[in-house]
This record gives C-alpha cells, structure tokens and sequence, in this order.
C-alpha cells in the first residue's frame, strides 16, 4: 500500500487535492477545489482565463471518472454538484441530512437540505417597491491608478434605501477601484460623494472610520487579500486563570 499527496497547481490559483491508491483502487478527494483557483490580481487576470481553467478542470474529473477513478468533491456550490457528481451527501451540523442520486436532485432541495429551512434563490417576479431615499450618490468620479491609467471616468451613482445596485463587467474594469472609492480606501482625483447627509469630495474624501460611523459597511471583494491577517499568529493564553484587568475596546494591528 501506498499513499500519494499530489497538488495541481495552475495558472489562476491552486487546487486542494490529494490521492489516495490502494492496490488497484485509486480515488480522488477535491476540497473546494474552485474556491482556491480564483485569481490572485483581478485586475491583471481576465475572467476568462479563469472560466478556461474551471472548464479544463471538470474535463480533467470527467475524463478520471471515465477511467474508473472514485472522486469525492467537498463544495457548497450546488451547481458544480449537479455539473460533475452521481452521487450528492449534505452535511448540516456534522451529521449526514440527505443522501441521494444527482439524477434525484435538485438546487433547491440541496440548499433547503443545507441549511433547514426554505431558500429563496433568485427573485420573485411580483411588483416592485418603489425606491426609498436617496442614501448614497456619487457624482463624475475620475480615478487614475498608479501609472496614470484612467480606471473610472465621470462615474454617477445613486443608492435608494431599500434597492440593490448591481455592477457588473469583466475584472479589471474599473469594478475594484469604485468600491474601493465609495468605501473610503481610495481617494479619486475629482469627485463627490454623499453619504449620510454629508458631503466628501477629492482632497477632504471619506476614510475609513467616517464611512463605518455613518453605517457603511464594506465586505471585501478579496477575502485573503482584504479581510483576513494571513500572517498573523494569535497565541492562546497558556495560563487558565480568567483576565484581572480590562482589554481594549479598539486594538491596532501594525505590519512589521
């Protein structure tokens, strides 16, 4: 018996695999596999460099099942299920909730089934609701990147309580530096911005801290590059004794 730990890398990110043989079985296990191949740097890889290596991985797990190859896929992308699997098993709170064919399934039971309960997915074809108040507006954004390159030119938007704006494009066109504007991480070179009943233009633009204190919360396009401290290392207490003293209410993390 032999055990084999393989990685697949590719050009747009990495593939979390590792094979198993035992005589002559051979099996398979993906764990998100397309999760981790996303593009490091949206702004220099095109989305369908991406769409090409996804595409090249399910021939890839196709052409493995052909050959009598077990393949086990850990995702929650139920589209991918229903694309690559025979056999789909949901796991709600470590325990085993439903088990069935492919053929028997379907998105919506797969999701009710992970999270117990009804799922809405998508919209409801009924009338709207008529839009609220205008909360944020945005007016000629320019931006320029660090060699001059326009990357957002005379940009309007507006926000109405209750709606949901949807931006759209291929990666690399602008998409990353508006939210990166409205968020208060990137300052435009001319602009204006109105956001709870205040007024921000380019030179005295919104920070960070203001746009949380006026209820604007940012979640990142990027979650490794954004919203998590890769590198950072919290060490437990070794101690079991409970904390004697008062902790900070805001603590500042500095890269070293």
């Amino acid at each position: 018996m032999k055990t084999l730990d393989a990685s697949s890398p590719c050009p747009c990110g990495r593939v979390a695999a590792k094979s198993l043989s035992y005589g002559d079985c051979c099996g398979r296990w993906l764990e998100d596999a397309t999760q981790t191949a996303q593009p490091p740097d949206a702004q220099s890889l095109m989305r369908s460099r991406y769409s090409a290596f996804v595409l090249h991985l399910f021939q890839v797990l196709d052409g493995l099942r052909k050959q009598g190859t077990t393949i086990v896929l850990i995702t929650h992308k139920l589209k991918e299920v229903m694309r690559l699997c025979d056999e789909v098993t949901v796991m709600r709170a470590g325990r085993v909730v439903q088990s069935l064919p492919v053929s028997q399934a379907s998105v919506e039971g797969l999701a009710e089934a992970m999270v117990g309960r009804k799922v809405n997915i998508g919209r409801s074809h009924g009338p709207s609701s008529p839009p609220g108040q205008v909360l944020l507006q945005a007016r000629n954004l320019l931006v320029r990147d660090a060699l001059q390159v326009t990357r957002l030119r005379g940009l309007n938007l507006r926000l109405h309580a209750g709606e949901i704006v949807g931006i759209a494009g291929v990666s690399g066109n602008g998409q990353s530096e508006l939210l990166d504007v409205l968020s208060g991480l990137l300052e435009p070179a001319s602009g204006q911005l109105e956001l709870g009943g205040r007024t921000f233009e380019a030179g005295a633009w919104l920070d960070p801290g203001t746009a949380r204190e006026l209820g604007l919360a940012h979640v990142p396009e990027d979650r490794q590059a954004r919203a998590l401290v890769m590198n950072f290392k919290w060490e437990p207490a070794r101690s079991r004794s409970r904390c004697t003293f008062p902790l900070p209410r805001t603590i500042t993390l500095r890269a070293t």
